[in-house]
């Protein structure tokens, strides 16, 4: 039987990290409600204990009100019942100095012109968020700019190197000790010169804007100026597991997509951020203790990352192996932009689907075949477009992910 604990403490950390980007919209909402949803019909099947338990039968009503909340597009009133109602000690403790001030924040429902738009319902909010995260980072689609923090540097006397593990395209990757806890470290190849490790730090820079992001590796720091050490998962890059389910595969599309829309979402100097490395290889899994099927992914390889510019800049010379997710304006030296990420999504899609590495873009639609279903194959040849402003943004690949996923979870139900 899985923890109680585990699951509410999952459920709440995700509502508290939405919440906090203030993504109060009805994206967010919607897939937070299906979280709501699925551990509310666990409750009911017993497999979190037993369903006549008091404590449990206040939960199920506490899920209840947060979905009733939800459909209110109301998330920070989500995210306050579910601390009230207590189940997850550390979550109260942790939040208690603030629930007043939240609180009076929330609100029970919103105006039907305000649910006409979904921004409003987020900049309502934007002004306290502002005030209440110490580094002013706001992943919100506005033009306010986030101040790119500092990596900071590492002891190398507490660093211990492992086993190579992979590589990258400036680099070799090891596993690693820092401090006791396990990490990966990224080693940059002594081939690279000055100006372009400099250029390499301030993209892995941006990534240190996306630290309330669950679905991003965290970069712990950099050791000797070429190690870029990170934390390290359970189950290592995505391109090396094996044995998933259909939904498993859609559920880690799905919050690979939203955290792609996270890091989209970041200004810096009025211009949002691109990835422009995404690939299986770049996406770590982690897995919750107690929740057998519940894969987490995290984007890494934050190397190349960028400010959206016409032109893809000064980097190193790029080994022909990793041009295989680039998109055809990036490949004829076009420039980046959201849309190239969206382009690698859809490699990256079907990586996921079939378990094997891109050979050819032009064939790709044809080989993953509709092995997960057809609107699954659909949205991959929508991302592959050769057109870049043909392919729809990250945000709109998120929402039809969730839907699939929502198709996937009611055949299973039926089953």
């Amino acid at each position: 039987m899985a923890d109680i604990t585990n699951v509410v403490l999952t459920l709440v950390t995700s509502i508290s990290r939405a919440a906090g980007r203030a993504r109060v919209n009805r994206r967010s909402c919607a897939a937070l409600a299906v979280q709501c949803n699925s551990v509310s019909r666990r409750l009911e099947r017993g497999e979190l204990g037993s369903p006549t338990d008091p404590r449990l039968e206040e939960l199920v009503a506490t899920l209840a009100a947060c979905n009733a909340d939800l459909t209110k597009f109301s998330g920070l009133g989500f995210l306050l019942r579910l601390i009230r109602s207590g189940e997850v000690a550390e979550i109260l403790t942790g939040h208690s100095e603030n629930l007043d001030k939240w609180l009076s924040l929330a609100k029970e429902e919103l105006s039907d012109e305000e649910l006409r738009e979904e921004r409003r319902g987020a900049i309502r909010f934007k002004r306290e968020v502002l005030k209440r995260q110490d580094e002013g980072i706001v992943i919100l689609k506005s033009k306010t700019s986030v101040l790119v923090p500092e990596v900071p540097p590492l002891l190398r006397a507490k660093l211990e190197i492992g086993a190579e593990v992979g590589k990258f395209p400036f680099g070799t990757i090891y596993t690693g000790v820092y401090d006791g806890n396990p990490v990966y470290v990224r080693k940059i190849s002594d081939e690279v010169t000055r100006d372009h490790l400099d250029l390499i730090m301030s993209s892995v820079r941006l990534s240190k804007c996306l630290i309330d992001c669950q679905n991003v590796c965290r970069v712990i720091g950099v050791c000797q100026g070429v190690m870029i050490v990170t934390d390290a998962t359970t189950h290592g890059p995505l391109s090396k597991l094996s044995n998933m389910d259909d939904k498993q595969k859609v559920a880690i599309a799905y919050k690979v997509a939203d955290a792609l829309m996270a890091i989209h979402d970041v200004k810096t100097d009025t211009e949002c951020v691109v990835h422009r490395d995404i690939r299986a290889e770049n996406i770590l899994i982690n897995q919750h203790p107690g929740q057998d099927d519940e894969l987490v992914p995290k984007i890494t390889g934050f190397e190349m990352c960028k400010q959206n510019t016409t032109r893809t800049g000064n980097y190193p010379d790029i080994d022909e192996h990793f041009r295989r997710w680039w998109s055809p304006e990036r490949t004829n030296k076009h420039g980046t932009s959201p849309a190239s990420d969206v382009f690698a999504f859809g490699v990256l899609m079907y990586e996921i689907s079939t378990g094997m590495e891109p050979e050819c873009v032009g064939d790709l639609v044809k080989l993953e075949d509709m092995r997960i279903c057809s609107q699954y194959t659909a949205l991959m040849e929508r991302c592959l477009d050769s057109h870049y402003n043909s392919r729809p943004s990250m945000c709109a690949v998120a929402e039809e992910l969730l839907s699939i996923q929502n198709i996937l979870l009611a055949k299973r139900t039926e089953l």
